[in-house]
């Protein structure tokens, strides 16, 4: 929105250069526009940085979160003794808990 402005005027003045209606009060309401609308721009900039660096300072917290593994016994992820599932298959018919049809 800010640029859109900052455009529009700069385009109005083009054409008030280029023409007999335009004044030293129009060259003086241009530089305010102007002015007005490059300190907007730059507090839009800083805004944008603060939000950046927040975002950052987030994502790493987040990286660090996800390489620790003080949280696991042993430092890594538990063991999920898989050897006592020997058959996992529903439909088969040899184990003692599969669906018979």
């Amino acid at each position: 929105m800010i640029v859109v402005k900052f455009v529009g005027a700069m385009a109005t003045a083009i054409a008030a250069f280029g023409s007999a209606v335009f004044s030293w009060a129009g060259a003086a309401l241009v530089v305010e526009e102007a002015g007005v609308t490059s300190g907007l721009v730059w507090a839009s900039v800083g805004a944008l940085t603060a939000t950046l660096g927040t975002q950052a300072q987030q994502l790493i917290g987040l990286h660090g979160e996800t390489i620790d593994t003080s949280a696991f016994p042993g430092g890594r992820w538990p063991n999920p003794a898989t050897g006592s599932y020997d058959d996992g298959s529903v439909k088969d018919g040899d184990a003692k808990w599969s669906l018979n049809r």
